[in-house]
Order: structure tokens, then C-alpha cells, then sequence
């Protein structure tokens, strides 16, 4: 408990103060285990967050904070270079204009109805085209469970490269449900199922042996304003989603800011959201 209580208190008492806060999942307390329900939390936010400060941290190719986007060149894109740990996962154009990073924790319920129910719109209008590099930036707020899940998928990132990160964290987050209440078990599973290492998934779990680059994705989060996940920056400027309801209306409004940088103008009513479909 000691080494987490101060971050949580900051965050309540900034979320007290009127901070607008983006998205469904502010953490819990994670404390020890982290296995507070992660549950179908489908209407709005938990407690708050968890500061990841650097336990277990002996990743060996962290590339430091980093300004992230196109322009970092130690920080990125997949397709330059080796594929390390520290590589930032990319879909999408890695040279694109527009640069969407989004803050995602493997843990929190909230993300996952994003990539069910936002994320499908943002692949057909922008990353299948490749109109847009889009970044997955780790974010864990939920507790160590999260943290762990996302040392896992950083080391398929590096044994295994890009294209196995997308699709192990695709795994995550299908099988949310059953992350705790032990993580590397289950995440020894996909990545077996999935044909990647998964003795050295379930270590890299069992460790956080990549927290350091955990730790600069969750630093950057913090420079730019996240406070809670999914939260998305269009070329280095968080999206202020704060008046959206639902997960379809937080991505109405990725995709009016997207247009505007884009170029391509108003092209809907840019009410960002309002319908009850997917309450978050």
C-alpha cells in the first residue's frame, strides 16, 4: 500500500478539481495484486490510478521520454532499424502527415470496448489506407496486472516484431476477463496459442522486465494531460473529448480532430457523440 498512495490521492484530487478526464478508466489503488474487479465497467470512471514507478525495471533498451510521433528518431516507427522492446507499435502509414498516439491499458474494461466498438471506424477511415501513423502508447492505470500485460506484449514486440504486438494485445483484451487474477499464466497462453515464446512472455510478466519503457510511454501521458484511458494526442496534442458519453462519440471526436489536420474539413455534424450505444 505505502508505495502507491500518493499518486492515487493527487489524481483524486485533481479529478475533485474539475480536470476534465477522457475516458472510463482511472485505476484503482493497486496496491498489491491488482486484482480489483476490472468488470464490465461500462458507465464511466473507476477510482484513479496507480503510478508506475519503476519496480522490476531492468529493461536494457529503454530510448528515454521522447517527444514520440514521427518526428523521434530513437523512439521510432517499426519499420526503421531493429525492433526492440523500447519500439513504438505502429499501424497504419509510418510516414503518414498525422501522427494519432493512443494510451491504452491492457486492463481496463474501457479500453477494450474502444477497440471493439471505436477502433473499427479509425482502421477504415485512416489506418487501412494509411493515411495516419498510429501509435499504441502503454498507459496502465488499473493496477500491476496491466503492467505486467504490457511487459508481455513489449517482449512479443521484440522477439517477434510489430505485426505479433498487434496481435497478442488483440488477444489481451478478448481475454480480459481472465487477466487476474494471475496474469502471466494467462499470458503465457496466448502467446503460445499465438505460436510466439511464451516462456519468455510469461518471464518478461512475471518481472516487468520492460517497466522502463512502460514508465516513459506512462511519462509522456502524463506531460501531455492523459489522465485516464483511451486517451488520444493528434500530433502531440491530447484530444479533449471530455463532453462525448460514449466510445463512438470520444472517436466522433479523434475523427474531426484527425480531419482537421488532415485537411479534409468539417465533414459531419462534429457533435462528438451523445447516443447511448456504448456507454464507457
Amino acid at each position: 500500500m505505502e508505495p502507491n498512495t500518493d499518486c492515487p490521492t493527487r489524481r483524486q484530487l485533481l479529478a475533485a478539481a474539475g480536470t476534465a478526464l477522457l475516458a472510463g478508466c482511472i485505476g484503482d489503488s493497486g496496491d498489491d495484486g491488482g486484482d480489483g474487479d476490472s468488470g464490465d465497467d461500462t458507465d464511466g470512471n473507476t477510482t484513479n490510478s496507480t503510478d508506475t514507478n519503476g519496480s522490476d525495471t531492468n529493461d536494457t533498451d529503454e530510448t528515454g521520454a521522447g517527444d514520440g510521433g514521427s518526428d523521434d528518431g530513437d523512439d521510432g516507427d517499426s519499420s526503421d532499424g531493429e525492433t526492440t522492446a523500447a519500439t513504438v507499435p505502429v499501424r497504419g502509414g509510418p510516414e503518414a502527415p498525422v501522427t494519432l498516439e493512443v494510451y491504452e491499458d491492457l486492463g481496463c474494461p474501457a479500453c477494450r470496448s474502444y477497440v471493439r466498438n471505436g477502433l473499427p471506424e479509425l482502421e477504415t477511415g485512416y489506418i487501412d489506407e494509411g493515411r495516419i501513423r498510429y501509435e499504441h502508447r502503454d498507459f496502465p492505470v488499473t493496477g500491476p496486472a496491466a503492467e505486467q500485460a504490457a511487459s508481455a506484449a513489449r517482449e512479443v514486440l521484440a522477439r517477434h516484431g510489430n505485426d505479433a504486438f498487434w496481435e497478442f494485445v488483440s488477444a489481451v483484451f478478448a481475454n480480459q476477463d481472465r487477466l487476474r487474477p494471475n496474469p502471466p499464466d494467462l499470458l503465457e497462453e496466448l502467446a503460445g496459442d499465438l505460436g510466439f515464446d511464451a516462456d519468455a512472455v510469461a518471464t518478461a510478466a512475471r518481472e516487468r522486465s520492460h517497466q522502463s519503457v512502460v514508465d516513459r510511454d506512462f511519462a509522456r501521458g502524463e506531460e501531455l494531460g492523459v489522465e485516464g484511458t483511451p486517451s488520444f494526442a493528434v500530433d502531440g496534442q491530447l484530444v479533449d473529448a471530455s463532453d462525448a458519453r460514449t466510445i463512438e462519440g470520444v472517436v466522433d471526436t479523434v475523427t474531426d480532430t484527425l480531419d482537421t489536420a488532415l485537411g479534409d474539413g468539417d465533414d459531419d455534424d462534429g457533435t462528438g457523440g451523445g447516443d447511448d450505444s456504448t456507454p464507457y
